[in-house]
């Protein structure tokens, strides 16, 4: 197991170094997980502004929008 792939929740600045996108990204990603519903399930909100993500969901729906689209 390399350094780091055991860390379930993360920041968001972390998730997206992580998934290699911009934070803005990943904002935008939890706007839909709460349009779809899944939001409670993915992250933790600690405060107003402190949210944490856990990073095996927020893979599994990164993996579920990429074939979204044939769906449709």
């Amino acid at each position: 197991m390399k350094k780091g792939e055991d860390i379930l929740y993360e920041k968001v600045g972390k998730i997206a170094k992580r998934f290699d996108m911009n934070p803005s990204t990943v904002w935008r990603k939890m706007e839909l997980m709460r349009q779809e519903g899944v939001y409670d399930k993915i992250v933790i909100e600690i405060s107003p502004k402190v949210k944490r993500i856990s990073v095996p969901a927020f893979e599994a729906f990164l993996k579920g929008q990429h074939l979204a689209y044939l769906k449709g």
